[in-house]
């Protein structure tokens, strides 16, 4: 991922701890948090994986009444903190959360923040592919297996903004959509998923997928 310049940092201890406190209060407002977090910190130095800016690599789980979502905890000092929404809570567990795709998706996004890689929001860009990952979302990019996603796609009735902190959701797309995306349709596939009214939502069944790729009109190039 490449960006203009990235947001001031605030490396401070004291600013660290007085913005914990503001992202606690954003996910308590929308449901209620497993304790503890899922710390990846020891396994994110053994894969050689660049240091979050506050030194951790943790995540927190937060059950909606109707969702699951997997936040990064500690990419604040960046500006924000990103996460994936699945539209089911039930039955999940913290261990399946620990070793399902969508962690590893979100893990391999979140290095390049730590880095300080952003891109203008709302964007696509493409993901190592985790290996657990969905067939129908894997794609193929200079030779490597991808999974693209979209970056920052507006969520009803929910801030984007809350003291200080932007909370980015990445939406998992299919490699169809992808290259819609990178011939200039980024707001068709936007729309598409606006009006299924599943929006930033991770949605991996096939079916419903192919619906996506059946409503996208011409290619922009060609129209």
């Amino acid at each position: 991922m490449t960006a203009p310049s990235a947001p001031s940092l605030k490396t401070s201890a004291s600013s660290w701890c007085a913005e914990m406190p503001a992202a606690h209060d954003y996910w308590d407002r929308l449901g209620v948090s497993d304790d503890p977090l899922i710390d990846r910190t020891d396994s994110a130095f053994a894969r050689g994986l660049p240091s979050w800016p506050t030194g951790y690599e943790r995540y927190r789980i937060i059950r909606t009444w109707q969702s699951l979502i997997i936040a990064t905890e500690g990419l604040f000092p960046r500006g924000l903190e990103c996460y994936l929404e699945l539209p089911h809570a039930e039955g999940i567990l913290r261990g399946q959360v620990e070793h399902q795709w969508h962690l590893s998706l979100l893990s391999s996004f979140a290095s390049g923040i730590a880095t300080g890689a952003l891109l203008p929001l709302p964007a696509a860009t493409a993901l190592p592919a985790p290996p657990s990952a969905p067939l129908n979302l894997y794609g193929e990019l200079q030779g490597r297996l991808i999974v693209p996603v979209l970056i920052d796609v507006h969520v009803p009735s929910r801030p984007a903004h809350h003291e200080g902190i932007r909370y980015v959701p990445l939406t998992p797309i299919t490699p169809e959509e992808f290259e819609h995306v990178r011939a200039g349709g980024l707001e068709d596939v936007m729309r598409i998923r606006r009006e299924a009214k599943t929006h930033h939502v991770v949605v991996d069944s096939r079916e419903v997928t192919d619906g996506f790729i059946a409503q996208l009109p011409a290619s922009p190039d060609s129209r």
